[in-house]
């Protein structure tokens, strides 16, 4: 809210940094104000903004984004609506820069989306590399299962199988079960299988012994 309203408004507890509505606005905006009123050092605030919106908006023009809005007039969230024309700013100017730097350079240079992609994949592959070689050293099955659990979910079970070969697909599905039902890390339910009765025990040391 600037200096001027302010002034309109001295019985109300307003600040600089809040907003009014459509209908507020235009009421105000019809009010004048008293000649003896000088109005304060938030109006030099207020002209510094504006001058920032200006500089953002000429390098906008440069980049063929659509010129950023004036904050009283953002009906959205203020905080959305920043935060989208700054990535629309970063990615027309990553493609600016490209363009020029291989028009200068005469070089083939990828985007930054498809920088981003390759990284990412690097870095995955290193993190499923290192779970199979934990996977490797574990002693049991379910030392397997609990470490595999630290896989992401967005995996597919034929990537995980392709990159850690001693995985079978029924030990992916218990991975999962195991992760769903106790956490990342958790340890499977231990399986005692059936009892063996002893007149069998028996039968087998007569026919081993």
């Amino acid at each position: 809210m600037s200096a001027h309203f302010k002034t309109l408004l001295p019985s109300q507890d307003v600040s600089s940094d809040n907003f009014l509505c459509s209908k507020c606005f235009d009421r105000i905006s019809t009010l004048t104000l008293p000649e003896e009123v000088v109005v304060s050092q938030d109006e030099d605030e207020f002209t510094c903004a504006e001058k920032e919106l200006d500089s953002l908006n000429q390098s906008a023009i440069q980049v063929a984004v659509s010129p950023i809005k004036k904050p009283w007039s953002v009906k959205s969230s203020h905080k959305r609506y920043a935060g989208r024309k700054r990535k629309q700013l970063n990615d027309a100017l990553c493609q600016y820069t490209k363009t020029k730097l291989t028009k200068v350079f005469k070089v083939e240079m990828p985007s930054s989306k498809e920088t981003k992609i390759k990284e990412a994949c690097e870095t995955c592959k290193e993190y499923i590399s290192n779970i199979n070689l934990a996977v490797e050293s574990c002693k049991s099955y379910n030392e397997k299962v609990q470490v595999l659990t630290i896989i992401p979910s967005f995996l597919s079970k034929k990537m995980i199988m392709h990159n850690i070969p001693s995985v079978s697909k029924y030990m992916v599905d218990k991975t999962r079960k195991v992760r769903s039902n106790k956490g990342v890390f958790g340890e499977a339910d231990p399986y005692y299988g059936k009892p063996v009765k002893e007149a069998d025990i028996t039968i087998a040391q007569s026919f081993y012994l």
